[in-house]
């Protein structure tokens, strides 16, 4: 059994020992041990404490030697990137939960005033605010 966190998804079913990571992002075994040490990939542990590898945690590998090799950035950049990119994902995913709790609110309303509740809802373009803002006298 693998202690871990993470939610479950077939791409964090982690199924990689270090040594074949490693080879598949080609990076000597300790590089992988010194990126988990500044906290740049979590590894999953086996009952017996063993890292496991997942295929995203793969892929992060491969992009922070992108980052590194490609693009010169350094570890601290790498951090800086993925902390960034993280967030970003965070962020979107909130947005998204937003904007169907706002669709949601929208259908009640409709149904509520006695109008078809199918109706399709066009976002704003990105100048609504600035119209609004004139329309308010702002």
């Amino acid at each position: 059994m693998v202690e871990d966190d993470r939610p479950a998804d077939i791409g964090d079913e982690p199924c990689y020992i270090i040594s074949v990571a490693a080879k598949l992002v080609h990076m000597h075994p300790q590089t992988l041990r010194y990126y988990e040490r500044l906290g740049l990939i979590r590894p999953a542990r086996s009952d017996g404490k063993i890292r496991l590898y997942s295929a995203r945690d793969v892929e992060r590998l491969q992009q922070i030697h992108r980052y590194i090799d490609d693009l010169g950035v350094n570890l601290a950049g790498v951090e800086v990137i993925l902390k960034m990119t993280e967030r970003m994902a965070e962020m979107e995913r909130q947005m998204r939960e937003l904007q169907q709790e706002m669709m949601a609110e929208v259908r009640r309303l409709r149904q509520a005033l006695g109008e078809p509740v199918e109706a399709e809802v066009v976002p704003p373009g990105p100048d609504a605010v600035a119209r609004m803002d004139e329309n308010l006298g702002a």
